[in-house]
């Protein structure tokens, strides 16, 4: 059983505050990254939504997930992570309006449409739930959320120190992350919620206005700490909680800055490729715009570049020719092409940052 949040102000230590601070100007900066964060807002976007899947052991890759949307692929595991995809896109809807419980079960219902668990969107959980254990019990389970009765009061607990305006940012998000972790007001999906929750505070604040910078894809390297770090909460200690909170932030916001310069890079190869495009021309701006969409159609290319269908399928052409851009779906009609190098790059931040390589492996509910 959790304490109530809503009136938290704990006397952080100097140093710890220190921390939070370093952590959200480096969410700042990153956010005021100027010409790049149309470019950048969607990999990020994606990068987060991918690990965070990824912790609960959904595993797919940026390429997987890209030809999903495109239904270039049947794969049930991807659409299950598309979820998380449109998770994060209604965040941006969400913006500075109320945060309160309608907003919560919108979320909850657009991360788990068209799963298995549908039937319980949106719905705070009226049964006992459990991670963990191998009964149909909650006989050796890890952790044991409050009892359903506790669930409504505090979820309202929770929002109303979400609407605070009075916390330092940092530690604002990641109170909120462990409480709503704690109380697990959802029959599944809270893991991913909660981490989704994180973004919806920071975008409230006006931190991470523009970006989303890939805290889960930290955490997802940092398994061991990052329940450790929930479990010290449970157990009174804020302190290790937010410091390891801090760190993850600005690790995240570093992870992202060092994105930016790489897909500032990539693009200016594109354009070496392809000669140097007329800047204003539909070939010059699928370059400038293909970070938002590394896969696209012909239909996808026309909305990028504003163009008609036969300028768009021009500058595909012209991009193919130049190895910009690369043939994926085999198909005759209906066509998709993906940017050559995008890939590369978003696994390798993947590599750098979280835990490809040890990707577990799909196995249901593993909320934490």
């Amino acid at each position: 059983m959790p304490e109530t949040i809503a009136q938290w102000n704990p006397s952080l230590p100097a140093s710890l505050t220190a921390d939070l601070a370093l952590a959200e100007k480096a969410m700042r900066d990153l956010d005021g990254r100027g010409p790049l964060l149309a470019a950048l807002a969607w990999p990020l976007l994606r990068t987060e939504a991918i690990a965070s899947s990824n912790i609960e052991g959904l595993g797919v890759s940026h390429r997987r997930l890209a030809l999903a949307t495109f239904g270039a692929s049947d794969d049930p595991l991807a659409q299950a992570v598309l979820g998380n995809v449109r998770t994060l896109r209604r965040v941006i809807d969400v913006g500075t309006s109320r945060l309160d419980t309608r907003v919560l079960d919108d979320l909850h219902r657009v991360l788990l449409s068209g799963t298995r668990d549908a039937a319980w969107a949106g719905q705070v959980r009226d049964v006992q739930n459990w991670i963990g254990g191998r009964h149909p019990n909650p006989r050796g389970a890890a952790f044991i959320p409050p009892p359903p009765e506790d669930v409504p009061g505090l979820v309202t607990d929770l929002l109303a120190f979400c609407r605070r305006d009075d916390v330092p940012v940092v530690a604002q998000a990641a109170i909120a992350h462990v409480q709503f972790e704690t109380i697990h007001p959802y029959f599944d999906g809270n893991g991913r919620l909660g981490r989704a929750l994180v973004q919806v505070i920071l975008r409230r604040r006006g931190v991470a206005q523009e970006v989303f910078p890939p805290i889960s894809l930290v955490l997802d390297g940092e398994d061991d700490r990052y329940v450790g770090g929930l479990t010290a909460f449970r157990n009174g200690d804020a302190g290790q909680w937010l410091a390891f909170f801090a760190q993850t932030v600005f690790r995240a916001a570093r992870a992202g800055e060092g994105l930016a310069d790489g897909i500032r890079t990539l693009q200016d190869r594109w354009r070496e490729q392809a000669h140097r495009p007329r800047r204003g021309s539909a070939a010059a701006t699928l370059i400038a715009r293909l970070p938002e969409e590394p896969v696209v159609d012909l239909a996808g290319a026309r909305r990028l570049t504003g163009t008609s269908t036969q300028a768009a399928l021009r500058a595909i052409d012209h991009l193919v020719a130049a190895d910009v851009l690369r043939e994926c779906s085999g198909r005759r009609r209906g066509r998709v092409w993906e940017a050559v190098g995008l890939f590369a790059l978003l696994n390798d931040l993947e590599t750098r940052v979280g835990r490809t390589s040890r990707r577990r492996p799909a196995t249901g509910r593993r909320d934490h």
